[in-house]
């Protein structure tokens, strides 16, 4: 296992601009998340033998909180709420078109969604045996100024973060896959202290499986971004999914 994991606040871009909605804010959040919810494959598919744990941002709660944008028409919106809401479609979305446009379990994935915070989710994790470790998040610009509405494309967009020591295929894989569906331009693959003044965050720095990818989707303070997070995610999750099942080999 590694150690000295840091999953203390909103974490600052070196340089000073954006900041990365990584660790969870505790202010009026429960002592325990939610219990995992855990997706066998679907009837008629085999186990291809890997494990996917996908670990939803635990955030407060609170529309808002963390800058998300209300859209369309003033809806209130939590990172918490989108990002649990893409885990589920990532394990087990089905737009009726065959099991290639459809979510891991219908591909033959054990998928378990992370409903807990940082700490329960990396312990849960561990014991479970994953093959890989995916903390869905969205982000957000410091100091952003305009409005959700004019807010610019070139410095949003999917941002897949790996720990340095750890290999950034899987990162790589679905970056290469979402960049070209998000609205943001500006994409990319980063190690911790690329995008971070941290050198290591909990859910990759103390992760046991083998492959990690720390997936900030989109921005969530533009009303682009919230389109594509909590719109449109019918477009991208299964392509999400389909990146997983690339790195690994499509195993079946």
């Amino acid at each position: 296992m590694k150690t000295n994991a840091n999953r203390m606040g909103n974490l600052s871009l070196l340089g000073g601009v954006v900041y990365l909605t990584l660790a969870i804010a505790f202010y009026g959040s429960p002592a325990h998340g939610d219990t995992d919810d855990i997706y066998g494959p679907k009837p008629g598919h085999a186990w291809n033998g890997k494990k996917i744990y996908l670990s939803a941002a635990y955030h407060i709660a609170t529309p808002g909180a963390q800058g998300e944008c209300q859209y369309p028409n003033g809806t209130n919106r939590s990172e918490r709420a989108m990002a649990r809401k893409a885990a589920h479609d990532v394990a087990n979305i089905d737009l009726g078109r065959g099991d290639d446009f459809s979510g891991l379990t219908f591909r033959g994935y054990k998928v378990r969604v992370g409903q807990g915070d940082p700490d329960e989710n990396t312990a849960r994790s561990n014991s479970w045996g994953s093959n890989a470790h995916i903390p869905m998040h969205s982000n957000a610009v410091e100091g952003a100024g305009g409005t959700c509405a004019n807010r610019p494309a070139s410095n949003r967009g999917t941002w897949e973060i790996y720990h340095g020591g750890d290999g950034n295929g899987l990162a790589v894989e679905i970056k290469q896959t979402i960049d070209s569906l998000s609205p943001g331009t500006n994409d990319k693959v980063c190690n911790i202290s690329e995008c971070t003044v941290f050198s290591c965050l909990i859910e990759l720095c103390s992760i046991d499986a083998p492959h990690a990818a720390y997936s900030e989707t989109e921005f969530h303070d533009w009303n682009d971004g919230i389109q594509f997070l909590a719109i449109d995610s019918d477009t991208w999750t299964w392509q999400f999914a389909s990146a997983i099942d690339n790195f690994f080999g499509r195993p079946r």
